[in-house]
């Protein structure tokens, strides 16, 4: 749902869609962006490929992540740690208008270990957006990589490791 990105994505698919007949292309535009950006896949062609899918929202985000062979995303807590579980290899955008810049530490964080790709919005014009997608669907083995090392970060016993914490603490109170 960021402008941005819906910019820089329907800019991509414009120059890469016919490249990769084979691979489905399936964005969210967010609530807001939707119908202006729906207008802009219209007006470039985007609208007429079968692999191009522009929706408002995703509603089944584990399905569709499951699937994914690379996803392109903003770098928040959340979303980093879906990816980690899933060991996805991604392409974080973090967005500038967060604080502390934490976006960017996050994204900065796994792309220093070789966990994903980061691109900054102020890098779209340059197309190294595009110029990243383009790598990552041509080499399996670099998505491979990223997948193998996005699954360092991930803690899949989190919930059971807070509740732990909650209880010790808990007992440290009373005692």
């Amino acid at each position: 749902g960021a402008e941005t990105v819906n910019m820089a994505v329907c800019e991509m698919l414009t120059k890469i869609a016919d490249k990769y007949p084979d691979t489905e292309f399936y964005h969210a535009a967010g609530k807001r962006d939707y119908a202006h950006l729906k207008e802009e896949f219209e007006k470039c062609g985007l609208t007429e490929k079968k692999n191009v899918v522009l929706v408002e929202y995703i509603y089944d985000m584990d399905a569709r992540m499951k699937r994914a062979d690379v996803v392109i995303s903003r770098a928040g807590a959340m979303t980093i740690s879906e990816i980690a579980l899933l060991g996805k290899a991604a392409i974080l955008v973090p967005s500038p208008y967060v604080a502390a810049n934490h976006q960017y530490k996050n994204a900065k964080a796994l792309a220093d270990e070789g966990a994903c790709r980061l691109v900054q919005d102020s890098e779209f014009e340059s197309g190294k957006l595009i110029e990243t997608v383009e790598e990552l669907l041509a080499d399996e083995n670099a998505r491979a990589s990223l997948s193998a090392n996005a699954k360092k970060f991930a803690k899949p016993d989190a919930n059971a490791d807070i509740l732990r914490e909650i209880k010790r603490v808990m007992e440290e109170k009373k005692n």
